[in-house]
């Protein structure tokens, strides 16, 4: 399959100046900025969907299974919406892949505490919780997209901070979570009267939805502000390739930026089969890791009994010690790459489909309960969060150098297109085996 491609290009007012760059310059060094704030929009794309996974003792109203109906009305759209993109995704201006998303993402965060103060917690909050979820997932999704598409048209390292904040934004949410759930307790409430505890816990959580929905305010500002860089627009040139004329700039984005111009040059074909001829084995990589992730985390990890019944202030916080776990190891394995690589592109696939035996260790945590302890499936929560992190971030950082400058792009959605589709068949096999044994 061959995609005729409108590039986009990115510049600002072009000068005599500018044109002479569309030659020959030197590579630009970035000073940490462009590294920081590619790392805020990396949190900034997962911050929503880790708002959601950090609300478990919340969602619990709609059932103990609610979060595996969540990951699966999440992950579906999700993919549905990149396999779109990775056919005609690249005809989209990226300020109209990025405004609209960030836009829709902060209206979801705030629609979740406007329905639990309206009092929607019926089968009809259950569904329409669900259907914010997947708003959720379609705009994630061409949020992702975009991030990642232009990641992969910059230095690895780059695509690796994307990926801490991928991992960064489950930390910071689940410290906001913590703090909020915590600040309730010195209230004193009586954990008799059921009105008061759904009272604070409705406070606590909307506090953090709307401290989450302001994140999102700030990435888009910090994204406009990244893409009228000279760092940004050097590797923007170099992957399209292309000799722009003064005259032919045209003022397309006006609307959203004055001094923002999106161009439409010469249009450039790229093959989706070469290019996955080129990066298969890495996108394997990072579908598997998620394959096998999802099933667990947010999948039956929830349903697993605490050894301590007895314990209610530690059953309530149980699911939010296991959110905070696996939001640490994940963030630690997704940073780690930045400066240890243990594993070259052509040995990564054997770890990563040996992670494939914590689904069974994990699995004996719930039945048979050869592991009954908490400090088990703690444990492997920890390790689980850490591998996923480490392993599937290698692979998003190897594939942009298996492809030529200007097939980046496309190489970037496409391995999240493959992200996304692990998450979709790992949070459905979860459901699968919460079906099977009967929870």
């Amino acid at each position: 399959m061959t995609v005729v491609e409108s590039r986009t290009v990115v510049t600002t007012e072009l000068t005599d100046e500018d044109l002479k760059l569309m030659g020959t310059e030197q590579e630009p060094v970035d000073n940490g900025l462009i590294y920081f704030i590619m790392l805020l929009n990396g949190a900034g794309v997962l911050f929503p969907w880790n708002a959601f996974l950090s609300a478990p003792d919340y969602f619990a109203r709609y059932g103990d299974g609610f979060m595996s109906y969540v990951s699966v009305a999440y992950s579906i759209p999700n993919l549905l919406t990149l396999i779109i993109l990775v056919l005609v995704g690249r005809r989209i201006p990226m300020l109209l892949k990025t405004i609209p998303s960030y836009i829709c993402l902060f209206l979801i965060l705030i629609a979740v505490p406007v329905l639990g103060f309206a009092g929607v917690n019926t089968n009809a909050g259950f569904y329409i919780t669900l259907t914010l979820v997947c708003l959720l997932g379609i705009s994630s999704s061409i949020l992702q997209g975009g991030i990642f598409g232009l990641a992969g048209m910059l230095p690895s390292t780059i695509t690796q901070a994307v990926m801490s904040g991928n991992g960064l934004s489950a930390v910071v949410v689940i410290l906001i979570r913590i703090v909020c759930k915590v600040a309730t307790e010195f209230k004193n409430i009586d954990p008799e009267d059921k009105d008061a505890v759904e009272r604070a816990l409705l406070i606590s959580t909307s506090v953090y939805f709307f401290v989450s929905a302001a994140f999102m305010i700030i990435c888009l500002i910090s994204f406009i502000f990244i893409l009228r860089t000279d760092y940004i627009k050097y590797y923007i040139r170099k992957s399209e390739q292309t000799t722009v004329s003064q005259s032919g700039v045209v003022n397309e984005m006006a609307k959203y930026d004055r001094y923002q111009n999106i161009e439409e040059s010469a249009e450039v074909k790229v093959s989706v089969i070469t290019v996955f001829r080129k990066i298969w084995l890495m996108a394997f990589c990072v579908f598997f890791v998620f394959a096998v992730t999802f099933p667990i985390f947010p999948g039956f990890c929830f349903i697993v009994p605490s050894s301590f019944q007895g314990n209610l202030k530690w059953l309530d916080w149980y699911p939010i010690v296991i959110v905070a776990i696996f939001s640490f190891g994940d963030f630690i394995g997704r940073t780690l790459p930045k400066w240890v690589v243990v594993f070259s592109p052509d040995t990564l696939v054997i770890p990563v489909l040996l992670r494939s035996l914590f689904i069974a260790l994990y699995l004996l945590c719930l039945v048979p309960r050869v592991f009954a302890h908490d400090a088990i499936p703690l444990t492997l929560m920890f390790f689980i969060a850490f591998t996923n992190g480490y392993f599937s971030s290698l692979p998003m950082m190897f594939a942009p150098g298996k492809v030529l400058d200007h097939e980046r792009q496309t190489a970037g959605t496409m391995m999240t297109l493959f992200l996304v589709g692990g998450i979709m068949v790992g949070s459905n096999f979860g459901r699968l085996l919460i079906f099977l044994y009967g929870f």
